[in-house]
């Protein structure tokens, strides 16, 4: 079992373990929601919220927040990481769209207490689990600037090696350009859509990952 703390000197990154930190991280995740100016009901959010930590679980998944070091231990950001159902070579990409749609709306309610080093390339019908996808990258307004973004986005690239997975996928959009510049330092790459959306210019981003 593995219990990560990454110490920053302004702030700590922890795991999510406990149903106050569920709490806590759904509160960030509708902050980020509340921050994009636009409805995330195609990516049947509010499911999401209502089944938390749902796929975010280990030890498949993963949530991790950003806790300022001084006294009050304010949470500074929040992200996710899930596993993202992959179309074998024969499927088409309207299923790969599908199967990123029933990500998001089959929750599972369990809450897992551990967190293990686990490897996902088990199959599931016409789908693997080989790729994961990062989510709800957010840091609060009294966070910025302090690193903690890229801190986090480090942490759970980290955690989804550990995992054993073999890539990682986000997706953000032009007007994020700061992110957008931070995704591409880290070393992901733009591919294709990998799922529907409704938003214009959405970038979608995938990283490999070496595993040891």
């Amino acid at each position: 079992m593995v219990d990560h703390h990454r110490q920053e000197a302004l702030f700590t990154i922890t795991p999510v373990r406990t149903p106050d930190q569920v709490k806590e991280a759904v509160t960030l995740f509708r902050a980020y929601a509340d921050s994009l100016g636009f409805d995330l009901g195609f990516q049947n959010f509010d499911a999401e919220m209502a089944g938390m930590p749902g796929k975010y679980s280990p030890p498949t998944g993963e949530l991790l927040l950003a806790r300022s070091n001084d006294d009050g231990q304010a949470i500074l950001g929040c992200v996710g990481l899930r596993p993202l159902p992959s179309p074998s070579p024969s499927s088409s990409s309207s299923s790969s769209a599908d199967a990123h749609a029933d990500a998001d709306a089959n929750i599972n309610n369990a809450h897992t207490h551990t967190h293990t080093h686990t490897h996902t390339s088990t199959s599931t019908g016409a789908f693997t689990t080989q790729i994961c996808e990062m989510k709800r990258l957010y840091v609060t307004p009294s966070g910025r600037g302090m690193g903690v973004g890229k801190a986090l986005a480090a942490e759970i690239i980290a955690v989804a090696r550990r995992l054993g997975y073999s890539e990682m996928r986000l997706d953000t959009l032009s007007s994020m350009v700061a992110a957008l510049a931070m995704y591409r330092a880290l070393g992901f790459e733009e591919i294709p859509a990998y799922y529907d959306t409704p938003l214009e210019g959405t970038h979608f981003l995938s990283l490999a990952l070496e595993t040891t």
